[in-house]
């Protein structure tokens, strides 16, 4: 299933557009302005995005922004532009076409079928240069590109961002006790047990080796606290298990939040989480600093 959102103040443009793309396997969400469609492309998948050029004053540029930062592709519906960057328009590396208006339906077909297909590419490229083969989880260049993008809306739209950093007790110890193979287990299950914990916005990452980070958008120091305390129970009561061994393993937590812990940069935030992280450690670990 892809997701089409059309931007269009034009009843007669996006029903146009609605006629032509339209297909069971495609949802096709309809919006009046850009400032609407940035908050669809922010809280949920998005396959294409097709603006209607009447709806691209005041947040239009913020939506192509959005857009081109979440790798999104866009089709514009009016007048052609310089589409190597002209004066005023953030496009940097995403997939940007233009039709100029009137366009027929049969070109709207071809172009967002064409465009389907090349996200789906894309997403699959994508989730291979992202993804930690052991654990499943996004890595670390996933963590710093999201973390980039998720502080710039924070401060933005005036939101809290939280990220809480984590890493198994005495992992070194079960390696050393039961064998690599039983550690790389013992990694991909608390990973695997972890996702369960979590909302679907949240994302969780390998930060390296035992240490993990979670991206928690639109959540304060409180409510990080109740995820980060929610994870550490459920991990200090499961049981990692083979034919022969049984193991049970804790962590110990970081949190920091936007604006409360008054940083402004992706690597002031991770380092405030690092620096809780290593206190609960000292204070006796299995256990979450929040400040």
């Amino acid at each position: 299933m892809s997701d089409i959102l059309i931007v269009s103040t034009d009843p007669a443009v996006s029903g146009k557009v609605v006629e032509s793309v339209s297909r069971e396997d495609r949802k096709l969400i309809r919006v009046d302005s850009a400032a609407e469609g940035i908050e669809v492309v922010a809280g949920r998948t998005v396959d294409l995005v097709i603006l209607d050029r009447g709806a691209e004053s005041g947040e239009g540029l913020q939506l192509l922004a959005e857009c081109d930062s979440a790798a999104i592709p866009l089709l514009l519906l009016g007048s052609p532009i310089d589409l190597a960057g002209g004066e005023g328009y953030p496009w940097e590396d995403g997939v940007f076409d233009c039709l100029p208006l009137p366009v027929e339906a049969s070109l709207i077909s071809a172009r967002v079928e064409i465009f389907v297909r090349v996200k789906r590419r894309l997403d699959r490229l994508r989730a291979q240069a992202v993804i930690d083969e052991l654990t499943h989880s996004y890595n670390r260049r996933y963590l710093d590109e999201q973390m980039a993008i998720r502080l710039g809306e924070a401060k933005r739209y005036g939101l809290p961002f939280s990220f809480i950093l984590f890493d198994l007790d005495h992992f070194k110890s079960v390696n050393e006790t039961n064998g690599h193979q039983f550690g790389d287990l013992v990694l991909r299950e608390a990973a695997q047990l972890v996702r369960g914990q979590i909302r679907k916005e949240e994302v969780l990452t390998r930060y390296g080796g035992e240490e993990f980070g979670i991206i928690s958008p639109h959540t304060d120091k409180i409510g990080a606290t109740i995820l980060a305390e929610r994870v550490r129970k459920a991990m200090a009561a499961n049981v990692f298990e083979t034919d022969e061994r049984r193991v049970q393993v804790t962590i110990s937590l970081g949190v920091a939040t936007y604006p409360l812990d008054e940083v402004e940069t992706v690597e002031a935030l991770i380092g405030c989480a690092d620096k809780r992280l290593y206190a609960a450690k000292a204070a006796g670990r299995n256990r979450t600093e929040s400040g």
